[in-house]
């Protein structure tokens, strides 16, 4: 804290320039993910604000961010391939830690974390990033969570200070989160750290349920709560995260491309609740958005208000998902809260682009 403060006292200029950046921006964006075959020349940018190029990798054994041999051209053109349609555009690298234990030991130790935290500065330099997301999702233990606060605060520090020495504007740092500030009622994220170091959190407000954890049928992303005081929605995650001291201005809020295929165990019974057999298919059930609208031109499609989300139906399969009416609401209710933005996940599997302009009409409504 003491060399954070001496950073903020040394280098106003980057501090107050970087911040203000971020309070006077919008985040219309969306994760682009190198292991779907869709190529990033293909992002309509023109309705995006910012794109994360997803992922780089942490080495399990030095801890430095790497980016794997299959990604390296990719990612070193992402930025110029996306600001072909959009100059503007900005680009961040997303870090995800794929056995879900390397981000956990890193942080725990001061030597690790700076291997980390230089490298991944290093990489988004190099690769011509205007920023970098951490892709940690559900940190395991209160160990976890005081580890992520002491490892957001130091790559902040790091980020200025970069910034001042290379004479560039300060990389932007931001964190895809739990859609609840507490992961499974006990696990309490450093919020309030988190606001003040951080450009801003990404909430995946969506994955509340799957087939293969319910054989109810229910809205893995619904906006409002389909039970009263139960609190799981997209609403109620805004909510909580503001009183635990995340500003509104600092939320982006996730949008799913995407939705669950369940099997319904009675035909005839197709509304929300209805007693199910598990996914269709293999697998979770997930589809993308581009799937998922190609089978419901045979089935029949359902807007539910009260929840703010959509669910096609045919023989004994049952989709629930997000449609564009689905999506300009979301969008609304997000500007309506003053929240920074949004993010969509992902936009390879969009439909001809309907869902990301969608997004955008709403938005500037």
């Amino acid at each position: 804290m003491v060399f954070q403060n001496l950073l903020y006292f040394l280098f106003p200029f980057v501090f107050l320039q970087h911040f203000a950046l971020c309070q006077e921006q919008v985040v219309r964006s969306a994760y682009w993910l190198s292991s779907f075959n869709f190529s990033a020349s293909e992002i309509e940018s023109k309705y995006f604000t910012h794109i994360f190029c997803a992922f780089a990798d942490i080495n399990p054994k030095d801890f430095q961010v790497s980016i794997s041999s299959s990604n390296i051209s990719p990612f070193s053109t992402f930025t110029k391939n996306v600001q072909q349609k959009n100059p503007s555009i900005k680009t961040l690298l997303s870090i995800k830690d794929s056995n879900f234990v390397t981000f956990s030991t890193m942080a725990s130790n001061p030597t690790s974390r700076k291997q980390f935290i230089d490298s991944s500065i290093f990489l988004a330099r190099s690769f011509n990033f205007h920023g970098l997301d951490l892709y940690w999702t559900y940190p395991k233990s209160n160990s976890d969570m005081i580890n992520l606060e002491i490892l957001i605060k130091e790559w902040q520090s790091a980020i200025i200070l970069e910034a001042k020495t290379s004479s560039k504007q300060a990389l932007l740092l931001s964190l895809a989160v739990y859609y609840k500030p507490k992961i499974n009622g006990t696990l309490n994220y450093p919020s309030k750290s988190l606001a003040r170091s951080l450009d801003w959190i990404n909430l995946m407000a969506y994955n509340f349920t799957s087939p293969n954890l319910s054989r109810v049928m229910r809205p893995h992303a619904a906006l409002l709560d389909q039970d009263s005081g139960k609190n799981i929605s997209g609403s109620a995650g805004i909510e909580d995260w503001i009183k635990s001291g995340i500003p509104s201005k600092k939320i982006v809020f996730g949008l799913p491309f995407f939705g669950y295929g369940w099997r319904l165990l009675n035909r005839e019974n197709h509304d929300l609740n209805a007693p199910a057999r598990g996914p269709i298919g293999g697998g979770d059930g997930s589809m993308g958005y581009k799937e998922i609208s190609e089978f419901c031109v045979r089935a029949t499609i359902t807007f539910d208000a009260d929840i703010v989300g959509n669910y096609c139906y045919l023989g004994t399969t049952w989709i629930n998902f997000d449609e564009f009416n689905t999506i300009f609401t979301k969008v609304a209710y997000v500007k309506k809260k003053g929240l920074l933005g949004y993010f969509a996940w992902h936009v390879g599997v969009d439909n001809k682009w309907t869902l990301s302009q969608e997004a955008l009409q709403a938005w500037e409504v």
